[in-house]
Order: C-alpha cells, then structure tokens, then sequence
C-alpha cells in the first residue's frame, strides 16, 4: 500500500532502509515495482519511481549526496514534550527561505529509530527533524501523510 500511495503523491524512488529495529524478513521487489507502474498509470503520471534494494542504514548515510535534504520522520519527536526544540513542524517549511527543492524523507520503522541512529542523524547537518503531530503515526502513514504536506508546500513555493 505505502509504495501505491507515495507512487500518486509523486515520489521519484524508493529506498527500503534497514535499521536496527526495522521488521522486514523479504521485500518482493518485482511485486512493489508492479504496484508503483499500477499507480503511476492510475494517477497518469508519466513516471514510474525507482524501487531500489533494500540498504543498510549506515549504508545510506554514508554515501549521501549533501546537496539532497534529509527530512527525518521520527515518532519520538511526537512523544518528547520538549519538541518545540527538537524539530520542525512540516508545515513551517513554506516559511524557510531556504526550501530545498531536492529533499529525501527517512521514516522510522515501528518502534522508531534507535538510540544509536538517532545520534548519528543528529550529527547530519543535511538532515532536519520534522514533527508531524501528537499523534503517533504508523510509518505507513507518516509517509504518506509528509509526502502530501511536501506536495502542498512545494506547489505553494514555486
């Protein structure tokens, strides 16, 4: 389902992150690139996004392209009655001057990041903590919900 409604919302690619608390035993690759071409017809887009093998955490970090905007999807955000300090709000985005226009989200799996991955996207400075809400979201929604904030926001910037 995630990859069928972030496929209508635009996304160019899909990358399966494997963290430490992730749950994935086997992605059928070939299915998930047969759902992304179904929605892309669906929602007439000219494109059909990468669907790409699942990567190692660490993996991806390190071989990051730094003119690429990392927005990270963290549910301990929404918990941790400090956030006002800890991330931004999806939607003040459109108040940045500096909007990137090449932007990635990182969303975390059930259970959310570890200890250890949190303390290491903290020292990205390419990546900013983005706060969806109170509520706690599945990584499902989460996904879906950042990528129709992104598209609202970009139409509103360009």
């Amino acid at each position: 389902m995630l990859v069928e409604k972030i496929t209508e919302l635009g996304v160019a690619k899909f990358v399966p992150v494997v963290t430490e608390y992730s749950n994935i035993n086997k992605l059928n690759l070939k299915k998930l690139r047969l759902r992304a071409i179904e929605a892309a017809e669906q929602s007439l887009r000219m494109t059909v996004p990468q669907i790409e093998e699942p990567t190692k955490f660490e993996e991806i970090l390190g071989d990051w392209d730094f003119s690429r905007r990392l927005l990270v999807l963290d549910e301990f955000l929404a918990s941790n009655r400090q956030v006002a300090n800890r991330g931004l709000r999806m939607a003040s985005l459109k108040l940045e001057s500096d909007l990137p226009t090449k932007i990635a989200m990182f969303v975390g799996p059930e259970g959310g990041f570890s200890r250890q991955e949190r303390e290491l996207l903290i020292k990205c400075d390419f990546a900013w903590n983005i706060y969806l809400g109170s509520r706690l979201l599945r990584s499902e929604t989460a996904a879906i919900a950042a990528m129709a904030i992104w598209n609202e926001l970009s139409d509103i910037k360009h």
